[in-house]
């Protein structure tokens, strides 16, 4: 996912930044967060991120990292008095922004993209597209100085998030095949929705969530959005698991692994483990 910075728009302060340049620089996680613009889902623990300095004055790539939450909303950046949509995010490098991998090449390199037209963050780039920034990052660190011996951590993230997005895709793909096959007309919904696809048949709506795993399955997670929409649609409302999911020597999921459940998706409060909390401070308005 592509994350954006106008200068124009939001003055990062600049001691602050500096600190995180020197400190990624010695290879160390900083933990942040960013606006996701108007990206409401579809963005995981463990995604790629990449940080777009956009304005007037020294456009281009500053930063990497990693995602650390799921979306959440918080006061708006821009003290106006709303909210906005964040993600918290590990930031595992961030350059100079005369550092910077300059917009001419990300538009030479990767014309696909229209780096010009990005208008704000969450905006995620083609699956086809990611080994190519991943290498023209690492190289242009590389280039700058700042590169590191054996293995990156954008090399080991990558791999894990090539891998987890092809759980999650089949595991969709299975989920919805198993609908279509009885009948059902099925719509992939999963981006912007607290759901990951539309079934219907005649009069009757069936939403989706698709679940895959490589453990036994007799947990999954689920975010807020999920549980609140399942109990808003009690009854109306399936889940497919795929647990046990292995991959074949050609690093693809391997389709006769693990085992496929559909079941009705009807979280109640005991079926559910806490691993997170927002605590709302006593000063603060209910």
């Amino acid at each position: 996912m592509i994350l954006t910075w106008n200068p124009d728009k939001y003055q990062w302060d600049e001691a602050e930044y500096l600190d995180l340049v020197n400190q990624t620089a010695r290879g160390e996680a900083v933990p942040g967060d960013w606006s996701t613009g108007g990206r409401l889902g579809g963005v995981f623990v463990g995604d790629r991120v990449f940080l777009l300095r956009q304005g007037t004055h020294g456009r281009g790539i500053v930063a990497s990292g990693t995602v650390s939450s799921e979306i959440y909303q918080a006061d708006d950046w821009d003290e106006s008095g709303g909210f906005a949509n964040y993600i918290d995010v590990l930031w595992e490098r961030v350059v100079l922004v005369e550092d910077a991998l300059p917009t001419e090449v990300l538009k030479q390199r990767l014309p696909e993209t229209n780096w010009d037209r990005l208008q704000m963050s969450g905006t995620f780039l083609k699956t086809e597209l990611i080994a190519e920034l991943e290498t023209l990052w690492s190289d242009h660190l590389a280039g700058i100085g700042q590169s590191q011996t054996g293995p990156s951590m954008a090399e080991v993230i990558l791999r894990d998030a090539v891998r987890r997005r092809k759980i999650e895709d089949a595991a969709q793909n299975r989920l919805m095949e198993h609908y279509r096959n009885q009948g059902w007309t099925v719509a992939d919904t999963r981006y912007g929705n607290p759901f990951d696809a539309l079934a219907q048949r005649g009069d009757n709506l069936v939403y989706l969530e698709a679940k895959g795993t490589q453990s036994d399955g007799y947990t999954v997670h689920v975010t807020r959005d999920e549980v609140d929409h399942a109990r808003a649609n009690n009854g109306r409302c399936m889940m497919g698991i795929w647990a046990g999911i292995e991959f074949d020597t050609d690093g693809e999921v391997d389709p006769l692994s693990g085992w496929f459940n559909v079941i009705p998706f009807e979280p109640q409060d005991d079926d559910l483990i806490p691993v997170s909390y927002e605590w709302r401070t006593p000063d603060q308005p209910l």
